[in-house]
């Protein structure tokens, strides 16, 4: 283990990328070609965070409808938003010019998410943020996917780094959870897909509005 690497570990949705809007136009195509109503942007985005099948279960029971329907709609969810995972997604700002910064820094970069490999590496590819990480892991990439802390222990050893000396930037309790497990520093951002946890009883360095401020925040970290 390499006492002076140094490690930020970034969730995907939420954190890096507001991709509600493509969640959100897929899972809907999905429901009509299963004759169900359309869901809102507000309702989903309460879903989102554990992976796509959890997001579809929670659908369906908001709508009374029974769990063995989900592998179906999970499929027609996963092949709308397969073709057009990059349509009306967006980058929250500032996201490229942190990473690199970032790197100039010296810090090793690792997105870790609980979206399937399927999609994850092929959206980081579409914003031009793929290259920019030492390490990738989805969430068929272990058994085990967030709140579990495992990926962000394999995270930290893929990329040789000490846990005392890598932090993990989430938007979600299943991030800061992970975080507390593994354990690990963790910063939280407030303008991801919270489902309205308060974020600050899972004790992150801080709770930040804007990805700008990661730097200086991880830096006094280690300094």
């Amino acid at each position: 283990m390499n006492r002076l690497s140094k490690l930020v570990v970034f969730d995907l949705d939420g954190t890096l990328l507001d991709s509600l809007p493509d969640i959100t136009s897929a899972l809907n195509h999905a429901l009509a070609e299963h004759g169900l109503a359309a869901l809102s942007h507000e309702l989903i985005r309460q879903y989102i965070g554990n992976g796509s099948r959890v997001l579809i279960d929670r659908a369906l029971q908001n709508m009374g409808q029974a769990g063995d329907m989900t592998e179906s709609i999970y499929a027609s969810f996963a092949r709308h938003y397969e073709m057009a995972m990059d349509q009306r997604s967006v980058l929250y700002p500032r996201v490229p010019e942190v990473l690199d910064a970032l790197r100039d820094a010296q810090w090793q970069l690792a997105c870790v998410t609980n979206k399937p490999s399927r999609f994850t590496e092929p959206l980081l590819a579409a914003f031009d943020l793929l290259e920019k990480f030492n390490v990738v892991l989805s969430g068929d990439s272990l058994p085990q996917r967030k709140p579990d802390p495992q990926p962000l222990r394999r995270a930290a050893q893929q990329c040789a780094t000490a846990l005392e000396r890598a932090v993990i930037v989430g938007d979600s309790a299943n991030d800061l959870r992970a975080a507390n497990d593994a354990p690990m520093a963790s910063i939280a951002v407030s303008y991801g897909y919270a489902q309205g946890a308060d974020l600050s009883v899972y004790r992150p360095l801080a709770i930040v509005d804007s990805m700008a401020e990661i730097p200086e925040i991880a830096s006094a970290y280690l300094n």
